[in-house]
């Protein structure tokens, strides 16, 4: 957005889903100050808009593995992206919608999988019984300097 934040938007009539959705944006905003403002419809301007999409479920490439949730980021051209959370999530596996939700926020502000440690929330695996997943410092250094490109990037197309 015009003011240096993002707008998360979901597509979901649940009222459980979005307020899990605006819980991991906070958590986001809380660790990163990164400013994140929840939206229920698509404003004109998609520069730095986040959609989040509820779908019913997914499997992996292979067909044989639920995937929780995914992102498609186009930064370079729109500045935008695209999740998708399993709504079957929470049922199949056990997986807190809400840490899928950080985690795929964490993708669309541009961090990768940190495959090294597992307590970080952006390991490439969720498992039910790991609670002490969090938003590292890692996460937050590489969100701060990705959101300053990023804004500066924006100031430099007006």
């Amino acid at each position: 957005a015009d003011d240096g934040s993002y707008i998360v938007v979901s597509n979901s009539k649940d009222a459980r889903f979005n307020s899990k959705i605006a819980s991991a944006a906070k958590a986001w905003q809380k660790r990163t100050g990164i400013v994140f403002k929840i939206a229920h419809k698509m404003p004109e301007n998609k520069q730095g808009v986040i959609p989040v999409k509820k779908v019913n479920h997914y499997l992996d490439k292979d067909r044989n593995q639920l995937t929780l949730g995914t992102t498609e980021a186009n930064v370079g051209v729109n500045k935008t992206c695209l999740i998708r959370i399993s709504q079957k999530a929470n049922n199949r596996c056990g997986t807190d919608i809400r840490r899928v939700a950080i985690h795929e926020l964490g993708h669309a502000i541009g961090i990768s999988h940190n495959t090294k440690n597992k307590k970080d929330i952006m390991s490439p695996v969720s498992r039910p019984d790991n609670y002490e997943q969090d938003i590292t410092h890692r996460d937050i250094r590489i969100a701060k300097g990705n959101h300053h490109v990023l804004m500066y990037d924006l100031k430099q197309d007006k």
